[in-house]
């Protein structure tokens, strides 16, 4: 491997307060950004009692301070590569980047870019103190095969304007994924009970306001995180980042799900969607199968599946990365949209404040935002 890449992946983090490489794009909130992991524990659901099924919890929150140093996207990296296992982390998380340089290098990516993006500072600092007061809670459902690091961005951004933000690596990082569709509906329900597990767990945490919480899914993701909505009554609204709950995909075995109650989810919903990738053509049944009244869906024409992740951002600033993800000329701006629009659904409803979701409802990056047709 070229010296440069060796040196990356011994880490590279910058000390001082700079801008995140993602503000291009999106304006950070005014909070200071704190990251943590927790490594839980699930005995019910391992293979025996001496194997519990092991979960990484992550956590983005509001910090008292802002001292670095920051954490680049390599750290998000390395994170992940222990998300499910304590064993000999800091090796795996070596082993993660050099795995996804070299992938990104198989892609043509060049490997100055990829270095300009991996070292750049992102927001968070590791364990940084928590800020005073109570924020409301969202738990982040990772779409097949992800985990922290995909949703990195949408993460520290959301932080920083007061949520506290906590996610577990997809299902498929534990457990597979599913070999045929008949199977769906348990993986929907296998990661659900993982948002279970995690909301759990911050609930202790002194800055959470633990009277309700907001989901947000992507891909498959969005699934367990309808089902969740479905089991708990406290969600307050769900998020779907072009996920599986708006493609006809398994949908009967996805509805045969014993979770599956679409007279309970009366929370209001918000579905991104894109129409470039023939797997992810719209279908509206379960959408409209939903006791909710506000059902939302909004139409993006720059965006591949995989850019309502981290892809998206970085395609919009790194160049190099979106030719090699298939980005178009909007895609960083559209993404940009996305996570704002995101954002001020959130504050709609979940602090009654709707300025920047009507703001964003405007907003002419998005080809349509509508209350889905019954």
């Amino acid at each position: 491997m070229a010296p440069v890449l060796v040196a990356l992946l011994l880490g590279s983090t910058p000390p001082m307060a700079t801008p995140p490489w993602w503000a291009a794009l999106l304006l950070p909130g005014p909070a200071p950004v704190g990251f943590s992991i927790q490594m839980l524990s699930d005995p019910s659901r391992g293979s025996d009692s001496h194997h519990p099924r092991r979960v990484q919890l992550a956590v983005w929150y509001p910090s008292a301070s802002a001292v670095g140093p920051f954490l680049t996207y390599a750290d998000y990296v390395r994170v992940a590569a222990a998300d499910t296992t304590a064993v000999d982390t800091a090796r795996l998380g070596l082993k993660n980047v050099d795995a996804y340089c070299a992938f990104l290098l198989s892609r043509s990516v060049p490997e100055s870019a990829i270095v300009r993006w991996f070292t750049a500072p992102m927001l968070a600092v590791r364990d940084a103190p928590p800020a005073s007061g109570r924020f409301p809670l969202v738990l982040v459902a990772q779409g097949n095969g992800q985990s922290a690091d995909d949703q990195s961005v949408l993460g520290e951004y959301l932080a920083s304007y007061g949520y506290i933000v906590v996610t577990s690596p997809s299902q498929a990082r534990i457990t597979g994924q599913p070999d045929d569709e008949s199977k769906v509906g348990l993986a929907a329900e296998d990661q659900a009970t993982d948002l279970a597990l995690i909301r759990a767990a911050v609930l202790s945490r002194p800055d959470v306001d633990g009277h309700g919480v907001a989901v947000i899914g992507h891909s498959f993701g969005a699934r367990s995180a309808l089902l969740y909505g479905m089991r708990d009554s406290t969600v307050r609204s769900l998020v779907s980042l072009d996920g599986g709950i708006g493609t006809a995909t398994a949908r009967v075995a996805y509805q045969a799900a014993p979770s599956f109650r679409p007279a309970v989810a009366r929370f209001p919903v918000l579905h991104f969607y894109e129409t470039l990738d023939a797997v992810m053509t719209p279908d509206w049944a379960i959408l409209r199968s939903l006791a909710a009244q506000d059902v939302w869906i909004a139409k993006t024409t720059g965006l591949h599946h995989h850019h309502f992740t981290v892809l998206g951002a970085a395609s919009g600033v790194f160049p190099e990365v979106g030719h090699a993800t298939g980005a178009a000329g909007l895609t960083g701006q559209q993404y940009a949209a996305v996570v704002e629009l995101t954002r001020g659904f959130l504050d709609a409803v979940v602090r009654g404040d709707s300025t920047l979701f009507h703001r964003a409802t405007q907003d002419s990056r998005l080809v349509s935002l509508e209350r889905l047709p019954r």
